[in-house]
């Protein structure tokens, strides 16, 4: 599995400090056109403050979000929106995608991160599998939260990696 989805020490992109708040930014305005073609509103919103840069895999985070995005937007229904957001929680950062669509059934929220597991006819059940281990590989997790009407699949890419707010 590890093969296939290419995470072989080899291959790993090198740390470097940046924002997750420019590698949000940059995947809303990667995927904006495609929103627009779905008749969907893709927006970014801003932290509160400004957030610190980090150590992070600037390539493979992009990827997250893009694949977090894309699913958002196919979710969801025309005249609708997808918010993507970063914040500070405590001593660690959390970036979003919120869509509302259908939501997912609790059967197909136990098995969204499995690999080759798709809702969609064409999905091929890699896009969620390779963020999630991307994302593990960065310290952090995957949460995702459904119901009808409002998927959020949020993720900490890396705690502690800075000194918290005072």
């Amino acid at each position: 599995m590890r093969r296939l989805l290419y995470f072989d020490q080899n291959q790993q992109e090198e740390m470097v400090t940046t924002s997750l708040e420019a590698i949000a930014s940059e995947s809303v305005s990667l995927l904006r056109l495609k929103a627009e073609e779905q008749g969907v509103t893709l927006f970014y919103r801003s932290a509160a403050e400004p957030l610190p840069q980090v150590p992070l895999r600037h390539r493979e985070l992009g990827q997250v979000m893009v694949n977090l995005i894309l699913n958002a937007i196919q979710a969801s229904p025309p005249e609708s929106e997808v918010e993507v957001g970063v914040s500070q929680e405590q001593d660690y950062l959390v970036t979003w995608v919120k869509d509302t669509g259908a939501g997912l059934a609790p059967e197909e929220r136990d098995r969204i991160f499995d690999p080759f597991y798709s809702t969609k006819p064409q999905g091929t059940g890699l896009g969620l599998a390779i963020s999630h281990e991307i994302v593990t590989r960065h310290g952090g997790h995957i949460d995702l939260k459904s119901q009808p009407g409002c998927t959020v699949l949020a993720f900490e890419p890396e705690r502690c990696a800075f000194e918290p707010k005072r």
